[in-house]
């Protein structure tokens, strides 16, 4: 969560706050996940693109050749795609690269497991 004009919590948040948060902020990446993939999707793959959007943004992920690809149909191009979002202001982000990985994993992982 990116702190918002005006948001502070200079005594911290309770963990049932940081939920609330949490949960109001997946309702924009849901949506951008809903409304821009015109393919079916298992949860796993929602999940992953969920993940990615939440990173770069409903805008960035709208525009994306990852989107693009998909779109058409191109499941498998998406791993590859995947990968390029790893930088930050161009440099490679370690954290980032971390993140891609898992998601490529559970994007493959979909295949193996039956309405995951």
């Amino acid at each position: 969560h990116l702190l918002k004009p005006g948001e502070s919590y200079p005594d911290g948040i309770t963990h049932d706050h940081a939920m609330d948060i949490f949960r109001e902020d997946c309702v924009w990446v849901e949506e951008a996940v809903n409304d821009d993939v015109s393919v079916d999707l298992s949860q796993a793959r929602f999940d992953c693109l969920s993940d990615l959007v939440f990173n770069i943004g409903a805008g960035a992920f709208r525009s994306s050749t990852l989107l693009a690809r998909l779109n058409l149909g191109l499941y498998s191009t998406v791993p590859s795609e995947l990968v390029r979002w790893t930088k930050s202001d161009g440099v490679r982000v370690k954290g980032l690269a971390k993140r891609r990985c898992a998601c490529i994993m559970l994007w493959w992982f979909s295949l193996y497991i039956p309405g995951y």
